[in-house]
Protein backbone atom coordinates (compact mmCIF):
# COMPACT_ATOMS: atom_id res chain seq x y z
CA UNK A 1 0.00 0.00 0.00
CA UNK A 2 2.85 2.35 0.84
CA UNK A 3 4.33 1.82 -2.64
CA UNK A 4 1.04 2.70 -4.29
CA UNK A 5 0.87 5.96 -2.35
CA UNK A 6 4.41 6.90 -3.32
CA UNK A 7 3.95 6.33 -7.06
CA UNK A 8 1.64 9.33 -7.77
CA UNK A 9 4.05 11.54 -5.81
CA UNK A 10 7.00 10.37 -7.90
CA UNK A 11 5.00 11.02 -11.05
CA UNK A 12 4.12 14.54 -9.87
CA UNK A 13 7.74 15.35 -9.09
CA UNK A 14 8.90 14.07 -12.46
CA UNK A 15 6.45 16.42 -14.21
CA UNK A 16 7.16 19.49 -12.11
CA UNK A 17 10.94 19.10 -12.20
CA UNK A 18 11.03 19.27 -15.99
CA UNK A 19 8.52 22.11 -16.28
CA UNK A 20 10.94 24.92 -15.51
CA UNK A 21 13.61 23.58 -17.84
CA UNK A 22 11.54 22.97 -20.93
CA UNK A 23 9.94 26.36 -21.44
CA UNK A 24 8.98 27.75 -24.81
CA UNK A 25 10.73 30.85 -26.11
CA UNK A 26 9.53 33.26 -28.78
CA UNK A 27 10.82 33.35 -32.32
CA UNK A 28 10.57 36.67 -34.12
CA UNK A 29 7.64 35.40 -36.20
CA UNK A 30 5.68 34.89 -32.99
CA UNK A 31 5.89 31.09 -32.94
CA UNK A 32 7.29 29.37 -29.88
CA UNK A 33 9.93 26.66 -29.60
CA UNK A 34 11.41 24.74 -26.71
CA UNK A 35 14.38 26.51 -25.22
CA UNK A 36 16.77 26.63 -22.31
CA UNK A 37 17.93 30.14 -21.66
CA UNK A 38 21.51 31.31 -21.97
CA UNK A 39 22.81 32.66 -18.67
CA UNK A 40 26.11 33.04 -16.87
CA UNK A 41 25.82 33.27 -13.09
CA UNK A 42 28.56 34.51 -10.77
CA UNK A 43 29.41 30.89 -9.94
CA UNK A 44 30.07 30.20 -13.64
CA UNK A 45 32.41 33.15 -14.13
CA UNK A 46 35.02 32.32 -11.49
CA UNK A 47 36.52 29.33 -9.70
CA UNK A 48 36.07 28.89 -5.95
CA UNK A 49 39.74 28.55 -5.04
CA UNK A 50 39.03 27.52 -1.45
CA UNK A 51 36.85 24.59 -2.56
CA UNK A 52 39.39 23.58 -5.21
CA UNK A 53 42.20 23.53 -2.65
CA UNK A 54 40.13 21.33 -0.34
CA UNK A 55 39.50 19.00 -3.27
CA UNK A 56 43.22 18.88 -4.03
CA UNK A 57 44.03 18.00 -0.42
CA UNK A 58 41.62 15.03 -0.59
CA UNK A 59 43.03 13.86 -3.94
CA UNK A 60 46.62 14.20 -2.74
CA UNK A 61 45.94 11.99 0.27
CA UNK A 62 44.33 9.44 -2.01
CA UNK A 63 47.34 9.03 -4.33
CA UNK A 64 49.74 8.58 -1.42
CA UNK A 65 48.33 5.08 -1.01
CA UNK A 66 48.07 4.33 -4.73
CA UNK A 67 50.63 6.19 -6.83
CA UNK A 68 49.55 4.37 -10.03
CA UNK A 69 45.93 5.64 -9.96
CA UNK A 70 46.03 7.69 -13.20
CA UNK A 71 42.40 8.80 -12.83
CA UNK A 72 43.09 10.51 -9.52
CA UNK A 73 46.25 12.09 -10.98
CA UNK A 74 44.16 13.41 -13.87
CA UNK A 75 41.70 14.97 -11.39
CA UNK A 76 44.62 16.59 -9.60
CA UNK A 77 45.82 18.07 -12.90
CA UNK A 78 42.36 19.47 -13.67
CA UNK A 79 42.17 21.21 -10.30
CA UNK A 80 45.70 22.57 -10.68
CA UNK A 81 44.66 24.10 -14.01
CA UNK A 82 41.75 25.81 -12.28
CA UNK A 83 44.22 27.35 -9.84
CA UNK A 84 46.40 28.58 -12.70
CA UNK A 85 49.16 26.00 -12.12
CA UNK A 86 49.08 24.81 -15.71
CA UNK A 87 52.75 23.79 -16.01
CA UNK A 88 52.37 21.43 -13.04
CA UNK A 89 49.23 19.98 -14.60
CA UNK A 90 51.06 19.47 -17.90
CA UNK A 91 53.89 17.55 -16.20
CA UNK A 92 51.33 15.23 -14.59
CA UNK A 93 49.30 14.64 -17.75
CA UNK A 94 52.05 14.06 -20.33
CA UNK A 95 53.36 10.71 -18.94
CA UNK A 96 49.94 9.25 -18.05
CA UNK A 97 48.56 10.06 -21.52
CA UNK A 98 51.58 8.26 -22.98
CA UNK A 99 50.75 5.24 -20.77
CA UNK A 100 46.98 5.41 -21.51
CA UNK A 101 46.76 6.68 -25.12
CA UNK A 102 43.08 5.79 -25.64
CA UNK A 103 41.66 7.26 -22.41
CA UNK A 104 39.45 10.11 -23.62
CA UNK A 105 39.43 12.28 -20.49
CA UNK A 106 43.22 12.24 -20.29
CA UNK A 107 43.50 13.23 -23.96
CA UNK A 108 41.02 16.09 -23.58
CA UNK A 109 42.65 17.35 -20.37
CA UNK A 110 46.08 17.35 -21.99
CA UNK A 111 44.70 19.28 -24.98
CA UNK A 112 43.23 21.89 -22.62
CA UNK A 113 46.50 22.15 -20.69
CA UNK A 114 48.40 22.79 -23.93
CA UNK A 115 45.88 25.47 -24.89
CA UNK A 116 46.26 27.25 -21.55
CA UNK A 117 50.05 27.29 -21.99
CA UNK A 118 49.68 28.78 -25.49
CA UNK A 119 50.80 25.66 -27.39
CA UNK A 120 47.85 25.77 -29.79
CA UNK A 121 49.23 23.24 -32.31
CA UNK A 122 49.52 20.53 -29.65
CA UNK A 123 46.17 21.55 -28.17
CA UNK A 124 44.46 21.16 -31.55
CA UNK A 125 46.13 17.77 -32.08
CA UNK A 126 44.86 16.35 -28.77
CA UNK A 127 41.39 17.93 -28.90
CA UNK A 128 40.95 16.52 -32.43
CA UNK A 129 42.17 13.13 -31.20
CA UNK A 130 39.69 13.37 -28.34
CA UNK A 131 36.82 14.01 -30.77
CA UNK A 132 37.85 10.95 -32.79
CA UNK A 133 37.99 8.88 -29.60
CA UNK A 134 34.66 10.09 -28.20
CA UNK A 135 32.60 12.25 -30.61
CA UNK A 136 29.72 12.70 -28.11
CA UNK A 137 31.90 13.97 -25.27
CA UNK A 138 30.87 17.20 -23.52
CA UNK A 139 27.35 16.79 -24.95
CA UNK A 140 28.83 16.57 -28.44
CA UNK A 141 30.18 20.14 -28.14
CA UNK A 142 33.90 19.65 -28.76
CA UNK A 143 33.49 20.80 -32.39
CA UNK A 144 33.17 24.28 -30.85
CA UNK A 145 36.45 23.81 -28.97
CA UNK A 146 38.16 22.68 -32.16
CA UNK A 147 36.83 25.72 -34.06
CA UNK A 148 38.24 28.01 -31.34
CA UNK A 149 41.69 26.42 -31.59
CA UNK A 150 41.67 26.69 -35.39
CA UNK A 151 40.75 30.36 -35.04
CA UNK A 152 43.56 30.92 -32.52
CA UNK A 153 46.07 29.59 -35.05
CA UNK A 154 44.74 32.10 -37.60
CA UNK A 155 44.99 34.89 -35.04
CA UNK A 156 48.65 33.96 -34.52
CA UNK A 157 49.25 34.67 -38.19
CA UNK A 158 46.98 37.73 -38.30
CA UNK A 159 46.24 39.48 -35.00
CA UNK A 160 43.31 41.37 -36.60
CA UNK A 161 41.63 38.20 -37.90
CA UNK A 162 38.80 38.37 -35.33
CA UNK A 163 37.82 41.87 -36.47
CA UNK A 164 36.50 40.52 -39.76
CA UNK A 165 35.81 36.81 -39.12
CA UNK A 166 33.57 34.65 -36.99
CA UNK A 167 35.04 31.73 -35.05
CA UNK A 168 31.85 29.74 -35.61
CA UNK A 169 30.75 29.73 -39.23
CA UNK A 170 27.21 31.10 -39.37
CA UNK A 171 26.24 29.04 -42.43
CA UNK A 172 27.61 25.90 -40.78
CA UNK A 173 25.34 26.53 -37.78
CA UNK A 174 22.32 26.88 -40.06
CA UNK A 175 23.27 23.66 -41.88
CA UNK A 176 23.30 21.87 -38.51
CA UNK A 177 19.59 22.58 -38.03
CA UNK A 178 18.32 21.61 -41.47
CA UNK A 179 15.34 19.25 -41.70
CA UNK A 180 12.25 21.23 -40.74
CA UNK A 181 10.63 18.32 -38.92
CA UNK A 182 13.24 18.38 -36.15
CA UNK A 183 14.53 21.93 -36.53
CA UNK A 184 13.41 23.11 -33.09
CA UNK A 185 15.17 20.27 -31.31
CA UNK A 186 18.28 20.67 -33.45
CA UNK A 187 18.37 24.41 -32.75
CA UNK A 188 18.15 23.69 -29.03
CA UNK A 189 20.97 21.12 -29.30
CA UNK A 190 23.31 23.53 -31.13
CA UNK A 191 22.49 26.26 -28.60
CA UNK A 192 23.28 24.01 -25.66
CA UNK A 193 26.53 22.79 -27.20
CA UNK A 194 27.77 26.35 -27.70
CA UNK A 195 26.53 27.46 -24.26
CA UNK A 196 28.31 24.48 -22.65
CA UNK A 197 31.61 25.51 -24.22
CA UNK A 198 31.10 29.16 -23.20
CA UNK A 199 30.47 28.15 -19.59
CA UNK A 200 33.48 25.84 -19.59
CA UNK A 201 35.78 28.61 -20.85
CA UNK A 202 34.35 31.61 -18.96
CA UNK A 203 36.21 31.13 -15.63
CA UNK A 204 39.51 30.58 -17.51
CA UNK A 205 39.01 33.67 -19.69
CA UNK A 206 37.62 36.63 -17.69
CA UNK A 207 36.30 39.71 -19.50
CA UNK A 208 37.29 41.40 -21.67
CA UNK A 209 37.78 38.44 -23.98
CA UNK A 210 37.35 38.84 -27.73
CA UNK A 211 37.10 35.10 -28.40
CA UNK A 212 34.03 34.68 -26.18
CA UNK A 213 32.56 37.97 -27.42
CA UNK A 214 32.94 36.73 -31.01
CA UNK A 215 31.25 33.38 -30.27
CA UNK A 216 28.41 35.06 -28.37
CA UNK A 217 27.79 37.48 -31.23
CA UNK A 218 27.44 34.60 -33.68
CA UNK A 219 25.18 32.81 -31.20
CA UNK A 220 22.99 35.92 -31.16
CA UNK A 221 22.83 36.00 -34.97
CA UNK A 222 21.95 32.29 -35.04
CA UNK A 223 19.08 32.71 -32.58
CA UNK A 224 17.80 35.77 -34.40
CA UNK A 225 17.43 33.61 -37.51
CA UNK A 226 16.23 30.23 -36.19
CA UNK A 227 16.19 30.38 -32.39
CA UNK A 228 14.42 32.51 -29.83
CA UNK A 229 14.34 36.26 -29.36
CA UNK A 230 15.28 35.75 -25.69
CA UNK A 231 18.49 33.84 -26.41
CA UNK A 232 19.41 36.25 -29.21
CA UNK A 233 19.22 39.30 -26.97
CA UNK A 234 20.94 37.46 -24.09
CA UNK A 235 23.80 36.40 -26.39
CA UNK A 236 24.29 39.97 -27.62
CA UNK A 237 24.17 41.25 -24.04
CA UNK A 238 26.83 38.82 -22.82
CA UNK A 239 28.89 39.58 -25.94
CA UNK A 240 28.93 43.23 -24.84
CA UNK A 241 30.01 42.20 -21.34
CA UNK A 242 33.02 40.35 -22.79
CA UNK A 243 33.82 42.99 -25.42
CA UNK A 244 35.91 46.09 -24.88
CA UNK A 245 33.75 49.26 -24.93
CA UNK A 246 34.82 50.40 -28.37
CA UNK A 247 33.36 50.16 -31.87
CA UNK A 248 32.29 46.54 -31.26
CA UNK A 249 29.97 47.78 -28.50
CA UNK A 250 28.33 50.09 -31.02
CA UNK A 251 27.81 47.16 -33.41
CA UNK A 252 26.23 45.03 -30.71
CA UNK A 253 23.99 47.87 -29.52
CA UNK A 254 22.83 48.30 -33.10
CA UNK A 255 22.00 44.57 -33.33
CA UNK A 256 19.97 44.76 -30.09
CA UNK A 257 18.06 47.83 -31.28
CA UNK A 258 17.25 46.15 -34.58
CA UNK A 259 16.18 42.98 -32.77
CA UNK A 260 13.91 44.93 -30.43
CA UNK A 261 12.35 46.78 -33.34
CA UNK A 262 11.53 43.48 -35.02
CA UNK A 263 10.06 42.31 -31.74
CA UNK A 264 7.84 45.42 -31.53
CA UNK A 265 6.80 45.21 -35.19
CA UNK A 266 5.67 41.62 -34.74
CA UNK A 267 3.03 42.83 -32.24
CA UNK A 268 3.13 39.45 -30.55
CA UNK A 269 2.33 38.92 -26.89
CA UNK A 270 5.33 38.50 -24.56
CA UNK A 271 3.46 37.77 -21.34
CA UNK A 272 4.94 34.29 -20.98
CA UNK A 273 8.54 35.48 -20.85
CA UNK A 274 10.36 35.05 -17.50
CA UNK A 275 9.73 38.00 -15.15
CA UNK A 276 13.40 39.02 -14.89
CA UNK A 277 13.78 38.88 -18.68
CA UNK A 278 10.74 41.09 -19.29
CA UNK A 279 12.29 43.78 -17.07
CA UNK A 280 15.51 43.55 -19.10
CA UNK A 281 13.60 43.75 -22.37
CA UNK A 282 11.80 46.95 -21.33
CA UNK A 283 15.08 48.58 -20.27
CA UNK A 284 16.81 47.60 -23.50
CA UNK A 285 14.24 49.47 -25.60
CA UNK A 286 15.53 52.73 -24.09
CA UNK A 287 19.21 51.78 -24.09
CA UNK A 288 20.76 48.35 -24.89
CA UNK A 289 23.47 48.91 -22.29
CA UNK A 290 20.79 48.92 -19.58
CA UNK A 291 20.57 45.18 -20.18
CA UNK A 292 23.58 44.83 -17.87
CA UNK A 293 21.38 45.93 -14.96
CA UNK A 294 19.23 42.82 -15.34
CA UNK A 295 21.66 40.11 -16.43
CA UNK A 296 22.65 39.17 -12.89
CA UNK A 297 19.04 38.96 -11.65
CA UNK A 298 18.06 36.86 -14.66
CA UNK A 299 21.01 34.49 -14.14
CA UNK A 300 20.13 34.06 -10.45
CA UNK A 301 16.52 33.30 -11.36
CA UNK A 302 17.54 30.65 -13.89
CA UNK A 303 20.16 29.13 -11.61
CA UNK A 304 17.52 28.82 -8.90
CA UNK A 305 15.27 26.94 -11.33
CA UNK A 306 18.07 24.54 -12.23
CA UNK A 307 18.93 24.02 -8.54
CA UNK A 308 15.30 23.18 -7.81
CA UNK A 309 15.34 20.76 -10.72
CA UNK A 310 18.42 19.06 -9.33
CA UNK A 311 16.91 18.78 -5.85
CA UNK A 312 13.65 17.37 -7.20
CA UNK A 313 15.52 15.03 -9.51
CA UNK A 314 17.51 13.76 -6.54
CA UNK A 315 14.25 13.32 -4.62
CA UNK A 316 12.80 11.27 -7.46
CA UNK A 317 15.92 9.13 -7.50
CA UNK A 318 15.66 8.56 -3.75
CA UNK A 319 11.99 7.66 -3.99
CA UNK A 320 12.65 5.28 -6.86
CA UNK A 321 15.43 3.68 -4.84
CA UNK A 322 13.11 3.36 -1.85
CA UNK A 323 10.43 1.82 -4.03
CA UNK A 324 12.93 -0.63 -5.48
CA UNK A 325 14.17 -1.51 -2.00
CA UNK A 326 10.62 -1.96 -0.74
CA UNK A 327 9.79 -4.12 -3.73
CA UNK A 328 12.91 -6.17 -3.14
CA UNK A 329 12.04 -6.44 0.55
CA UNK A 330 8.50 -7.55 -0.24
CA UNK A 331 9.76 -10.12 -2.73
CA UNK A 332 12.17 -11.39 -0.12
CA UNK A 333 9.34 -11.60 2.42
CA UNK A 334 7.16 -13.45 -0.08
CA UNK A 335 9.96 -15.90 -0.82
CA UNK A 336 10.52 -16.43 2.88
CA UNK A 337 6.79 -16.89 3.49
CA UNK A 338 6.61 -19.30 0.56
CA UNK A 339 9.51 -21.33 1.96
CA UNK A 340 7.92 -21.39 5.41
CA UNK A 341 4.60 -22.41 3.90
CA UNK A 342 6.23 -25.17 1.84
CA UNK A 343 8.11 -26.35 4.92
CA UNK A 344 4.89 -26.43 6.94
CA UNK A 345 3.16 -28.40 4.20
CA UNK A 346 6.04 -30.88 4.11
CA UNK A 347 5.89 -31.19 7.91
CA UNK A 348 2.13 -31.75 7.79
CA UNK A 349 2.52 -34.33 5.03
CA UNK A 350 5.20 -36.14 7.02
CA UNK A 351 3.04 -35.97 10.09
CA UNK A 352 0.08 -37.36 8.14
CA UNK A 353 2.19 -40.22 6.80
CA UNK A 354 3.42 -40.99 10.30
CA UNK A 355 -0.12 -40.91 11.66
CA UNK A 356 -1.34 -43.29 8.91
CA UNK A 357 1.48 -45.72 9.66
CA UNK A 358 0.77 -45.52 13.39
CA UNK A 359 -2.95 -45.98 12.79
CA UNK A 360 -2.19 -48.98 10.58
CA UNK A 361 0.16 -50.54 13.16
CA UNK A 362 -2.29 -49.80 15.98
CA UNK A 363 -5.15 -51.26 13.96
CA UNK A 364 -3.12 -54.32 13.14
CA UNK A 365 -2.18 -54.90 16.79
CA UNK A 366 -5.74 -54.29 17.95
CA UNK A 367 -7.11 -56.70 15.29
CA UNK A 368 -4.56 -59.35 16.21
CA UNK A 369 -5.47 -59.12 19.90
CA UNK A 370 -9.20 -59.33 19.14
CA UNK A 371 -8.64 -62.25 16.81
CA UNK A 372 -6.51 -64.01 19.45
CA UNK A 373 -9.11 -63.52 22.17
CA UNK A 374 -11.96 -64.71 19.99
CA UNK A 375 -9.89 -67.81 19.09
CA UNK A 376 -9.39 -68.70 22.78
CA UNK A 377 -13.13 -68.47 23.53
CA UNK A 378 -13.85 -71.14 20.94
CA UNK A 379 -11.59 -73.51 22.71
Amino acid sequence: MKNLLLLPFVFYLSLSSYACLNEYGYKLDGSRIQTRYLYLSKNMLTFNESDIQKRLDVLSRKVKNNNKDFKTWSDIAVNLMKLGQVDSALHILQPIVYQNPTEYKLIANLGTAYELTGNIDSALFYISKGIDTNPESHFGSEWVHKAILEAKLKIKSNKNWLNSHSILDYNDLLNRVKNDGKRGRKTERVNQQIIHQIRTRAPFTPAPNKVLANILTTLGDFNTEVGTYENAILAYSYAMSFESPDIEHAVLKSKIKELNQKRINSEKDIENMPHAFKKMYKRSIFDPELLFLGLEDFAEEQEMFESEFQIKNDSIHQLKTELAQNKSSHLSDLKSTKKTYEKTIQTIKKSQKTDIILYFIGGFIFGSVVFFLLGRKKF
